[in-house]
């Protein structure tokens, strides 16, 4: 990491991609069965213990690719390099200190340009801090795909196609998976009210995200399987989304 950190690849797409470490989510998928509380906790630690002896060395080359960037034309190649590179640093930097990111505060009330804006505030609405209301109530319509319980709540969504609010909830592992069973508890009503008006998609969306009762410890497991067992137990539902939940059971 050191090494990049210093560019002895000019290629900053490179570096940049170098420096992407695997997401929660990706490690997760990986694992043939997993507890997510525990391998939150290890993936919190390891990424500590990568990141935090390199934490000034990261600011100080996002200073630097800032000046190299404003001395560049919109248009040039390298610009975009630059902003890649500088926006996963960003990212590694918050991730480092999710209660106080000031840097990505300051990139947000900085940004010139649509990117540095987006990649600002998706990192600045993954943690709990202060700016976060403060930069909801200017960037709506943004963080209408960033956070789907807000459809959910809000009048002008359609659950006709849920496929936004489902993506965005389980793609967030921590709280999808949260040992209360309340994400499993989320998509089970999901789906039952989907089922009423677009059937096909109830099935579809049952398969895609409880289609991981493999990958889980036994609690969560059978949390899963305890709403898979609601679904077929409901009077009324499709054929097709009966079928699907009875597969999954057996599976």
């Amino acid at each position: 990491m050191a090494g990049v950190l210093k560019r002895q690849n000019p290629n900053d797409y490179y570096n940049a991609y170098y420096i992407g470490f695997p997401s929660y989510s990706e490690l997760f998928a990986e694992r043939t069965s997993a507890d997510p509380d525990i391998l939150r906790e290890a993936y919190k630690k390891i990424f500590e213990r990568c990141w935090r002896p390199l934490e000034g060395k990261l600011v100080l080359l996002i200073e630097q690719l800032k000046s190299e960037e404003s001395k560049l034309r919109e248009e040039q190649k390298d610009v975009f390099a630059i902003r890649e590179l500088k926006n996963t640093l960003l990212a590694v930097l918050t991730k480092l200190n999710p209660g106080k990111p000031d840097a990505a505060i300051n990139a947000y009330e900085q940004s010139q340009h649509i990117t540095d804006l987006l990649a600002a505030f998706r990192l600045i609405m993954l943690y709990d801090n202060p700016a976060r209301t403060r930069c909801e109530a200017g960037f709506l319509s943004a963080l209408f795909s960033l956070q789907p319980d807000v459809l959910q709540l809000d009048q002008r969504s359609s659950i006709v196609r849920p496929c936004r609010a489902v993506a965005g909830l389980t793609a967030n592992i921590a709280r999808f998976h949260d040992k209360s069973g309340t994400g499993y508890r989320f998509l089970r009503d999901l789906a039952l009210r989907t089922d009423k008006i677009n059937p096909m998609l109830s099935a579809v969306v049952i398969t895609k995200k409880f289609n991981v009762l493999s990958s889980l410890e036994p609690n969560r497991r059978a949390l899963c399987q305890e709403y898979l067992r609601d679904i077929v137990a409901t009077d009324g539902i499709s054929p097709g989304m009966r079928e699907v939940a009875e597969m999954l059971l057996k599976n």
